[in-house]
């Protein structure tokens, strides 16, 4: 374009920007700004048109026509009005009629082809100027044609104007918000101070009685002339978010009408300029605003555009989720907001480029400094709302297969989505709004390979610092802590497990080895030098695999204890931290038991599978050593009559293989796991791993786990895990020395007749002890005499605190502990009588546990008898006066009727008989005829002894 005919455009711009002008100055000549209130006076009968014509501005407006068709040529089809002839002459004639064809949409018009014309002219060259310094400095030139601010707001009055005279009028009731509530409430003040309210009012609730048809046309015909001209890059930015619900509003009204199909290449051109059409493109956030918008009427809103809007916001967010979050999850009421757009997103019929969109965005939220923002927060929610709406098989096939393809993505140079991945599920149950509605999306986790590869991915030995590690550790932490809360219980295959027994068979299913272990396989990092330092970046991961020919136990086992340190970390480190709740403390409590179950087990047809008899041997070591007893064994928050079975499982079957009360001798003895029965711990792990199919064998079947005992070669084996057993019950005892509820209460008492046959192991056998576990045999019968007396002391009155003393105690302290226990033995009472037996076998631990140490390894020491000149501050005074007492009230206590009394004692003098070559030179006749009136009942306790 010439600079002449820029010239000449700029003319016939200017020309219509005055014509407007002088529209806007007889608005506020006619219509006097009520600056006592906002509610407008409405005179719709005022002529108007009439008054247009008297200022000359109907011939001025009709002049600039014709002569900007010469100058310019004729106005582009687009921007004519081809169905005025569709109107009847009788709508034809009246005021608004003529003031809208005659006047305001020319002006749009002419303006709109002015201005499409000047938009696309090259930039002007800059304009050199000089400076104070006399530098010459190149200045901007103004765009052709360049508004002023008052140009803009006429403008933007004469489409405010036009929008409320020709298209709310002819809308149906609530599709936007009424005419009156407009101009009262959301007229933006740099209109409401050029132009009055009054004016805006003016035939804004007429609809003259058309007829659809009519109203059909005079719809289209405005919304075309008005999208024309906000669409251009001139008018964009300051009158499209204004009028794009207005647009909307009347394509979809038009469209509604069954007369539409009249002007359906109106509607074709509309949908393609405005960005209904998925080829054409519109500020996404605009279209989300103007949604909202025709949706403020709520359930008023006619349900025909309820459904229409609802479609749209589905294609929308299959290509931008974000921006109608920003629009319909605001910070403040981010809960209920997303609620509703859930139920409106479910729905939508592309599933997968609405979960691509959503997992985008959890991606970007995952909170690397531990805090979730306020959008963050809203796009959480929103996204949890999504997946509560859908089934658990629409879940499976849309989500968990997409996240379990994409954690075992392979390449050749590796790729950032198995990274990408890991991030999208910490976010996503970083925050999870209500775990009991989101239950289904909770569940599918453990049942698929995602909790065992993260966890991998947190063991994956990297000397440099790994971003991908960490957050993978972070992920199982919120999983963990998400599925843990869930009050109600889910099933495994035909087994209804607890949240929280879900969640720990499936953390004992991931420290397994797997066909992914065993062929090698595992997580690396590429070029971890150059990643960047950037707690944000996403990391190139890869997958490499060894010869799995080198794999022996001692790397199967390495590898097992990385895991076992992920879950320490993960769990009970966090408990430890104050970042969890208590569920997690019960959680460790829970795989606890289930590893200990593991360990009971044996390898026939019925039991666990060979890589699960693994998991005990590197993980009990490691939670032994890292966790303390008592949150292992009642960190659970429900009370422990599970362990207690499972202690009284194994012990049974220990004092079933000493009695041989099997039917026949030497036999297998089995015995159904109190577990499986109860918690479902057990057999949930046979139905995880049928579930989880990439980790199970095609011949393995489901059954109750049992305890089988098989011939005398496996009875050393026995042995540790009674002695393993009878060492928890005794912790369990101890650190539960108050009462607790009946259930468990009566599953202690029910322990005493199999701990008083275990502290006689070596008595009434058809077979001989093997010598070379005749230690651990005498340790048993200790601790199941110690243990008999501790669950008969339980209901003995609170009187005084229990004496608990270290090798620092002083000798007076000692007295006193010595002579109470002396008086408890003295009681009518059983239980108190048991109470001084476990004060003085508290008292033998520690002290004879002292002696041992300092004991040489060439022979046993001599006890000594208390000399009257030997210091009273001496250790070895104090250790002998300890020994002595409690040989003295032991012998003492072995004609108590009892039969735990005489038990413990009994256990308590053999122990020292064993440990020191005891000279008894004691002045008691008393105990000496003691030792000779019990001897004949149990010669082979006090035959060794004397």
């Amino acid at each position: 374009m010439t600079t002449n005919e820029a010239q000449i455009c700029e003319t016939c711009a200017q020309d219509v920007v005055n014509c407007i002008q002088t529209f806007i100055d007889v608005l506020r000549n006619e219509f006097p700004t009520a600056v006592s209130s906002k509610q407008p006076n409405i005179p719709n009968q005022l002529m108007l048109y009439n008054r247009m014509e008297d200022e000359g501005l109907v011939r001025r407006v009709e002049s600039i026509m014709t002569a900007q068709e010469d100058k310019l040529g004729k106005m582009p089809a687009a921007y004519q009005n081809r169905n005025v002839t569709g109107v009847s002459s009788s709508i034809k004639d009246n005021e608004r009629h003529q003031l809208v064809h005659n006047v305001l949409l020319p002006l749009v018009r002419l303006l709109t082809q002015c201005y499409s014309i000047l938009d696309q002219m090259p930039s002007s060259q800059p304009t050199p100027t000089e400076n104070k310094s006399g530098q010459k400095k190149k200045k901007p030139a103004p765009p052709a044609g360049m508004l002023s601010i008052q140009n803009y707001t006429d403008i933007a009055c004469l489409l405010e104007f036009l929008v409320l005279a020709n298209i709310l009028p002819y809308l149906d009731a609530n599709v936007m918000i009424s005419a009156q509530d407009r101009i009262q409430y959301h007229l933006p003040k740099s209109l409401a101070g050029r132009i009055p309210r009054a004016a805006l009012a003016w035939r804004s609730m007429q609809d003259d009685n058309m007829s659809i048809a009519e109203k059909s046309i005079e719809l289209l015909t405005t919304s075309t002339t008005i999208s024309s001209l906000v669409v251009l890059d001139r008018f964009k930015p300051m009158l499209l978010p204004r009028h794009l619900s207005d647009l909307y509003a009347a394509i979809f009204q038009a469209e509604q009408w069954k007369e539409a199909r009249r002007v359906q290449s109106d509607i074709a051109h509309l949908y393609s300029t405005l960005g209904l059409q998925p080829t054409s493109k519109l500020n996404p956030l605009l279209q989300a605003k103007a949604y909202q918008a025709m949706l403020l009427r709520g359930t008023k809103s006619p349900a025909w555009l309820r459904q229409k809007v609802s479609s749209l916001l589905s294609q929308l967010a299959c290509t931008d989720l974000f921006s109608i979050i920003q629009v319909f999850c605001p910070t403040q009421e981010a809960a209920m907001a997303s609620q509703r757009l859930g139920r409106a997103l479910a729905g939508t019929p592309s599933k997968k480029a609405l979960v691509q969109q959503m997992l985008g965005l959890v991606q970007v939220t995952f909170p690397t400094n531990g805090e979730i923002s306020g959008p963050a927060v809203s796009i959480l929610e929103t996204v949890w709302a999504v997946l509560n709406q859908w089934s658990p098989d629409m879940i499976h096939s849309e989500l968990i297969e997409l996240w379990e393809k994409s954690i075992m993505e392979t390449g050749t140079r590796g790729n950032q989505t198995i990274h990408a991945t890991v991030r999208q599920i910490g976010a996503l149950f970083s925050f999870v709004p209500n775990a009991s509605s989101s239950l289904k999306v909770l569940q599918q986790i453990p049942k698929s390979i995602i909790l065992p590869q993260l966890v991998r991915l947190g063991s994956m030995s990297s000397i440099f610092a790994c971003h991908a590690r960490d957050d993978a550790k972070q992920a199982l932490h919120w999983i963990s802590q998400a599925i843990c809360s869930v009050a109600q219980s889910t099933m495994i295959g035909n087994v209804a497990v607890s949240a929280e027994a879900l969640m720990a068979i499936a953390w004992v299913h991931s420290l397994e080895p797997s066909s992914w272990d065993l062929s090698g396989k595992e997580y690396y990092i590429l070029d971890s030098e150059s990643q960047s330092s950037s707690a944000k970046c996403v990391e190139c991961l890869g997958i490499r695999q060894s010869d799995a020919r080198i794999l022996d136990s001692k790397r199967i086992i390495e590898h097992g204890s990385r895991r076992v340190d992920v879950l320490l970390e993960t769990t009970y480190a966090a408990h430890e931290q104050n970042e969890g709740s208590t569920r997690l403390k019960g959680l460790c409590c829970r795989i606890f038991r289930l590893i200990l179950e593991v360990y009971l087990s044996k390898s026939t047809k019925k039991s666990l599978s060979a890589s699960s008899s693994m998991v005990p041997i590197f993980s009990l070591p490691i939670l032994f050593e890292r966790c303390s007893p008592e949150d292992l064994l009642l960190g659970d928050a429900s009370n422990a009559t599970a362990l207690l079975s499972l202690i009284k499982m194994s012990l049974t079957s220990v004092e079933n293989r000493h009695k041989r009360t099997a039917i026949n001798e030497g036999a297998s003895t089995m015995l159904e796991s109190p577990l499986a029965m109860e918690d479902g711990l057990a057999e949930g792990l046979f139905e995880l791993k049928k579930v989880v199919t990439m980790h199970h064998t095609a011949n393995q079947t489901s059954s109750s786990l049992v305890f089988g005992l098989d011939d005398d070669e496996d009875f050393a084996s026995v042995i540790q895990i009674a002695s393993i057993m009878l060492s928890l019950l005794v912790s369990v005892l101890e650190f539960g020395s108050t009462l607790r509820s009946p259930d468990e209460e009566a599953m202690l008492h029910s322990f005493l007749p199999i701990l008083e046959s275990l502290s006689q192991l070596n008595e009434n056998s058809s077979n001989a002890i093997p010598s070379h576990i005749e230690e651990s045999r005498t340790e048993i019968a200790d601790i199941a005499a110690y243990a008999l007396s501790l669950i008969a002391s339980r209901s003995a009155p609170q009187t005084r605190e229990a004496g608990r003393l270290d090798s620092q105690s002083s000798y007076d302290a000692l007295k006193n502990i010595i002579m109470q226990s002396e008086n408890d033995l003295r009681s009518a009472e059983p239980p108190i009588r048991a109470r001084g037996i476990v004060e003085l076998g508290r008292l033998a631990r520690g002290y004879l546990g002292i002696i041992a140490k300092e004991n040489s390894s060439n022979g046993k020491k001599s006890l000594i008898n208390v000399q009257e000149n030997e210091s009273e501050s001496s250790n070895e005074f104090t250790i002998n006066f300890v020994v002595n007492e409690i040989l003295r009230l032991s012998i003492g206590a072995l004609g108590d009727k009892e039969s735990y009394v005489y038990l413990a004692v009994s256990c308590r003098i053999e122990m020292i008989a064993q440990l020191y070559q005891v000279s008894l030179t004691l002045k008691l006749d008393q105990a000496v005829q003691t030792i000779v009136s019990v001897g004949d009942m149990r010669p082979k306790k006090l035959i060794p002894l004397v």
